[in-house]
């Protein structure tokens, strides 16, 4: 491991060599893997057309999962746990 301080951009590159672990582990009690999970936020009121300015995200929600991304909203991903028998 190296010591000291690094560039973001060579922590990045440092990251996308790591191996990524199984996605799904499955045992006599069951199974868990992980899904992705897309998300969204508001990020700057003034790029959102002014029909989304009462920001029901329940709306930019139906848009994400429809594939139509709003400017000023901010998107990404986690990987959350699901569990199952």
């Amino acid at each position: 491991m190296d010591k000291g301080t690094i560039k973001p951009s060579t922590a990045i590159r440092k990251m996308d060599e790591i191996d990524r672990t199984a996605n799904k582990v499955v045992t006599g009690a069951g199974s868990t893997g992980f899904v992705t999970t897309p998300f969204c936020e508001l990020e700057n009121i003034k790029l959102v057309p002014m029909e989304y300015h009462e920001v029901d995200m329940v709306k930019i929600n139906k848009l994400m999962k429809a594939g139509v991304k709003v400017k000023g909203i901010r998107y990404w991903t986690e990987e959350r746990p699901r569990s199952g028998r």
